[in-house]
């Protein structure tokens, strides 16, 4: 069955990534345009995540996982490779109802990064609920390439009509008429 896509705002969300080598770098890189901050557990640093550290939001704490890192997470990114870490990780987002996600081992996770095309405030998310993520890439890379490039200031324009209107039914009509006019000429 295929997952639900869900768009979430996450700049007020607590995030915990646990290890920080290559497997979290990607996760970390795709995350902090979203985020305000990204907490790190670790017993070893990528230097890349420590270079990151000087100019993104992430604070890293250099030691063993604890179970009162938990405390007060939204969000879990499992990027260590140990099985037994995983699980246990993932049994412990799970009772405390803590959406977690284990990098490359779907079935301790709660939720799949999708391929993400983002043009300002427009996000396009691909996925196969993790079981084929070259697929959801390659599929990301054939609909980037379809896209106008001044597609985000189209976005913008009719985010700016919308909310110079009174809200109702009179502005959805407004708006859909408009998107569908500014659309057919940049989609040509």
């Amino acid at each position: 069955m295929p997952h639900f896509p869900l768009f979430i705002n996450l700049t007020q969300k607590n995030i915990l990534i646990v290890g920080a080598t290559t497997l979290a770098k990607d996760k970390i890189k795709r995350l902090l345009p979203f985020v305000k901050k990204i907490t790190i557990v670790a017993t070893r640093i990528d230097p890349e995540i420590h270079d990151m550290a000087q100019s993104a939001p992430l604070t890293i704490h250099q030691r063993e996982w604890a179970m009162e890192d938990l405390k007060g997470m939204d969000m879990v990114i499992v990027a260590a490779s140990e099985a037994d870490l995983q699980k246990e990780i993932f049994s412990a987002c799970t009772k405390k109802r803590i959406l977690c996600n284990t990098v490359d081992v779907p079935k301790y996770c709660h939720f799949f990064f999708p391929a993400l095309i983002t043009r300002g405030d427009l996000s396009i998310g691909i996925s196969t609920g993790g079981k084929a993520p070259a697929v959801s890439k390659k599929v990301k890379e054939y609909i980037d390439g379809m896209l106008p490039k001044n597609l985000d200031d189209a976005v913008s324009q009719l985010i700016s009509l919308r909310t110079s209107l009174e809200p109702g039914i009179e502005q959805m009509k407004k708006v859909a008429e408009w998107t569908g006019k500014v659309l057919k000429e940049i989609l040509k």
